[in-house]
């Protein structure tokens, strides 16, 4: 009641909103803001899915960057079922995978072909 009536000084972390940049959120209002568990929201952070940094000794607080468009892209991520992810991931993969592939048949495909025209020529040089 004395910090609300301007008794006391602020919490240090509310002290610390105004040091955030343009379009930089704490982890935990960010989490908030999405309707998500601040444990999801850092998990995304380890993986890279979102842009972060952590503030300095003492505090170590996560700061997390996201504008108006990164944030569209979160709650759209947030929406998607657990797993669609990782199964996109795989999916992607296996296309990459499938067409390194056909790339290989095709190359060895080719390559035999040249060399049965590298023989025809070789027995036409010949005569």
């Amino acid at each position: 009641m004395m910090r609300h009536l301007g008794l006391k000084p602020p919490h240090q972390s509310t002290a610390e909103r105004d040091n955030l940049q343009a379009d930089e959120w704490w982890l935990s209002d960010l989490a908030r803001l999405l309707n998500m568990s601040t444990v999801t929201l850092y998990s995304w952070v380890r993986h890279g899915w979102v842009k972060a940094r952590q503030q300095e000794p003492p505090s170590r607080r996560w700061i997390v960057w996201a504008d108006s468009a990164e944030i569209e892209r979160l709650r759209q991520r947030r929406e998607q079922p657990i797993g669609a992810a990782t199964r996109q991931h795989w999916l992607n993969y296996q296309k990459s995978r499938l067409l390194n592939s056909k790339r290989a048949d095709l190359l060895t495909e080719y390559d035999s072909k040249i060399d049965v025209v590298e023989g025809m020529i070789d027995i036409n040089s010949c005569n």
